[in-house]
Formats: C-alpha cells, structure tokens, sequence
C-alpha cells in the first residue's frame, strides 16, 4: 500500500527511504545528552496500582523501555510520597533510594519507612541509561495498604441462623445478607475489606461491586477436623484466609444506602463429593468492613454483625464444587440490595463464631 501526499503524487521508494534515514538520523541528534530510556508498566506485587497491600516491604517492579537499540539500563531511582503533591515536587518523605546502580527492574523491595494500615503510597522511578544519562520521572503509580492488625477490624463473622455443624451431605440454599444505612454529605473515598467462606458476591445499592467470580481464593483452613478420608495426611500447613479490598467511593452515595452479600459453599463447605472423605468445614460465612471518609471530614464504618437480616428464600436452591447450581428464578427476590426493599419477612443473622487473626492476608483484589 502505497504513502498518499495531498501535495503530489505516490512518493518514490528513493524519497521515502531519504525522509525516513533523516527520520532517524535527527532522532539520534535529539537523544545526545538525554535519555531515551523511560520507566513504564509500574507494578507494585505484581499488579497495578493495588489496594489492600499486606507486605510490610512491596516489592516494586518496572520495564525498561527505550527507543534506541542497545539501550540498557545502568541505574535507577525510585521516589515513594505520602501525598501526589509531594511525588510531583520530587520529594519521597517515605522513601528515596538515591541512584542505585544495576539492571534489576524487578522485586525491588521498599526499604522506607515503616508502613501503616491503610495508607496510600504514591511513587515513581527514573532510570540512567548506558551512557549514564538520567531519563525523565515515570508516570506516577499508587499502592494502599490493607489491614495490618486485628485490631483494625470492628467486623465480625455472620452466617444464616438454619445453618448447623452437622455430617449431612445436604446443602442449604445460598443465603442472602442485607443492610441499609445512612450517609450525611458528600463521599471523599470509601473501602470496602470482604472476604467469604467458601466464596461470596458484594453488591452496594443493587449492583455487584466488582467483576470477577469465585472470590476469594482457596486456603488451608483454619483448625480442620477432616474425617473419613481416603488418604489421611499430616496437615502442618499454616491457617489463613484471604480477603479482598475494594474501592466503592463510586458505589455509594449521600442518604440512604444498601449493602447485601451471597454466600456460596465453595471449598469450605464442600459436601457435594465425599469419596475421598467428609471435607467441609463449616456453615458458610463471611466479614465486611466498609471505611467511609466524607467531604467534611467525617468518617463511617459499616460492619458486618447482627444488625444484618438473612434469608434462603431466594432463587440459588444449591451450589456446589462439583455439581454446579440450581436457579430458580421464580424464586427472585427483586432488588433485594438497594435501600428501601422490604425485608420484614427475613431473619437476623447469626454470629458464626470466630474472629480475624492475625495470619489473615489479602488477596489483592481490587476494583475501580
């Protein structure tokens, strides 16, 4: 296909291969004395820009990029703010490593000062090319802390009230969680820190918060009593469960408001496969806790306890592991998880009986 000038005809294969070694030629004038490497793709534990960041030392991750064959990396800087403005006036009050000489783009640990639940650290890198010409700062990247102590959480665990602890292979319903509540003014920010028992869907004012399914992740459960099994093991690996951090500034807003979570079974409550033993562990259920930050300076916290109301009325009849689930829409609940639903018929939730520990971590998840 040919190179079109409103100016003249089709351009000569000689004059195309002449404009472009110019091209070049004055591409290589602009880089003397300049860096034409540049810091892209920021990555803070693997993902971008993440919130509810556990690790006390992030590890930071970048790609060299430059327009010059051959280029290399031969040092990199990297500035981490506690404030945009701070980043943008070049002054890393939490970290500045200074120049550090090498090619690692990679796991570079954060070697600042010491982090604290919840707060968000602004940062960004300048690297020095082969020649040792500084290039200019990357564009800025973002990470947020998670809950670091169980002290930062108020929220407690809920399950249905019908649920037991039994050895029956039965599965209940999907259970459905609600709760409305009030906010005064405008919403500056807002987290929501979820995690479920097997797996859980969050919805805020009747639309799910967040895309992604089967969350969160499969672990090692805590104190499992596994009984029948085909093969018995010795169980020493460590207990932990993982949760999930969103953003849902977007999700709420001034006046009243609605929160509801569906519980599914998932690995926690697995009952629909016994050949290799009786592997559940307990009723499903989950913990939420929304930090709400307001305009005027103001702040809320929503919880999980038993203000919560409860049904397994709805249209999820079962849900398994192995055997998939049976919908009933006849069996719809409307919307159920925007305020103003009538839920005079449903039940108060029930305490499930143990709390977050300290070896909670969380899964990183995050939504925007």
């Amino acid at each position: 296909m040919g190179l079109i000038s409103t100016a003249g005809p089709i351009l000569h294969r000689r004059q195309f291969l002449e404009t472009a070694g110019w091209a070049c030629a004055a591409a290589r004038r602009t880089f003397v004395g300049a860096a034409a490497l540049s810091a892209q793709d920021l990555r803070c534990e693997y993902a971008h820009d993440p919130l509810g960041v556990e690790a006390l030392r992030p590890r930071l991750s970048w790609v060299p990029y430059s327009v010059r064959r051959g280029d290399a990396q031969s040092a990199y800087q990297i500035l981490v703010a506690s404030s945009p403005a701070r980043l943008a006036a070049d002054r890393g009050d939490l970290w500045d490593s200074g120049r550090m000489s090498g090619m690692e783009s990679a796991h570079i640990a954060y070697a600042g000062r010491s982090l604290e639940s919840r707060l968000a650290c602004y940062w960004k890198v300048r690297l020095w090319d082969r020649d040792g010409n500084a290039s200019q700062w990357s564009a800025p990247a973002r990470w947020e802390m998670g809950l670091l102590h169980p002290s930062d959480w108020s929220a407690q665990w809920l399950c249905a009230a019908r649920f037991a602890e039994s050895r029956s292979t039965r599965m209940d319903p999907a259970p459905y969680f609600r709760r409305e509540f009030s906010i005064d003014g405008a919403v500056r920010w807002a987290r929501a820190y979820i995690s479920g028992l097997g797996y859980y869907e969050l919805y805020l004012n009747g639309a799910k918060v967040g895309d992604h399914v089967l969350s969160p992740n499969q672990t090692d459960y805590d104190r499992r009593s596994l009984k029948m099994l085909a093969y018995p093991f010795d169980d020493r690996t460590s207990k932990r469960v993982l949760y999930v951090t969103y953003d849902v500034t977007a999700h709420l807003q001034s006046g009243r408001n609605a929160v509801g979570v569906i519980l599914g079974n998932g690995w926690y409550n697995m009952r629909d496969r016994v050949a290799e033993g009786w592997m559940w562990y307990g009723a499903p259920r989950f913990i939420l806790q929304i930090e709400i930050q307001c305009a005027d300076g103001s702040s809320r916290r929503i919880c999980s306890d038993t203000t919560w109301k409860v049904t397994t009325a709805g249209p999820l009849l079962y849900n398994g592991i192995f055997a998939g689930e049976r919908y009933d829409a006849r069996l719809e609940l409307g919307d159920w998880a925007a305020p103003g639903y009538d839920d005079a018929a449903w039940e108060g939730a029930v305490l499930a009986g143990f709390r977050p520990v300290p070896c909670m971590r969380n899964a990183r998840r995050r939504t925007r």
